[in-house]
């Protein structure tokens, strides 16, 4: 059998430009396919949100920084007006005074050891500070808090420091008097006994029974004795105080001074009483 015979036929049964036209229509299949799954398919999915906007160095505030276990030559060339520069030479940090110059001080606990051979400075510090649009205000990228670490480099030192709530703070001794302790709680009371690192009970407590009350009996006609089986506890504590600008030394953020409420807790109590003596 031919192939192609006198009549244009493939093997007799089908015209070939048909044939072609056959041919070239199934060709454009996976075109037809592929097209629609070009434009159908789904939309992207939409970009992650931007990082928090930032304020470039639009604010300036003002830390309390402690430079800790300084030589003494490190110490003399820190001077007010030392500042530290960005690449593009703009002012992010600068000394405005020295507030205390002093011996280096080791603290663990309650404890605080002094190293004569090194000192530690106080400043007070200008930088200049992002805020992002979470009112987070960031020095060199990183948050800034209370007991936070930061670098700061001069032409004439890189050290590092602690930025610190206050740098007038003095260990004061009260006498605190607490009213009407039960004996299970009165037992627990010893000398040297601490809260956390602020506060330190430095002599043995003074006990005593509570001055028995009374009341009327109007049956009888007379008064008679309330008893009683609490305690009085008086107590001589070591605290450490912060003299703000008032004058006035606080601890926990009230006022220390003689009438005034005081607070004390350790690990097994937690007891309030009235401070009836300072001493310094």
């Amino acid at each position: 059998m031919k192939i192609i015979d006198e009549k244009g036929r493939l093997f007799g049964k089908i015209n070939v430009i048909d044939f072609l036209v056959i041919l070239f229509l199934i060709s454009l299949t996976p075109m037809v396919y592929y097209g629609y799954k070009i434009f159908n398919a789904p939309p992207p999915p939409p970009p992650p949100p931007p990082p928090p906007l930032l304020q470039d160095y639009q604010t300036g505030i003002n830390v309390y920084v402690l430079f800790k276990n300084l030589q003494d030559g490190i110490v003399e060339k820190i001077v007010i007006n030392d500042k530290e520069l960005d690449g593009e030479g703009r002012v992010i940090a600068e000394v405005l005074s020295i507030e205390k110059i002093e011996s280096n001080k080791l603290t663990g606990g309650i404890n605080t050891i002094v190293d004569i051979a090194r000192k530690q400075v106080i400043v007070k510090m200008l930088i200049n500070v992002n805020v992002t649009t979470g009112n987070q205000m960031l020095f060199k990228g990183e948050v800034i808090s209370e007991n936070k670490v930061i670098k700061f480099k001069t032409d004439k030192y890189a050290i590092d420091g602690i930025i610190v709530s206050h740098p007038f703070q003095e260990w004061l001794i009260v006498k605190v008097r607490f009213n009407g302790l039960i004996d299970e709680m009165v037992k627990l009371i010893n000398k040297g006994d601490y809260d956390s690192n602020i506060a330190k009970v430095k002599d043995a407590p003074i006990i005593e029974s509570q001055k028995s009350l009374s009341f009327y009996d109007y049956k009888e006609y007379r008064w008679l004795p309330y008893p009683s089986n609490q305690k009085d506890v008086t107590l001589s504590i070591e605290i450490l105080c912060t003299k703000k600008d008032d004058g006035l030394f606080y601890y926990k953020n009230n006022p220390v001074k003689v009438g005034a409420s005081f607070s004390f807790q350790t690990m097994e109590y937690d007891i309030n009483g009235t401070i009836i003596g300072i001493e310094k």
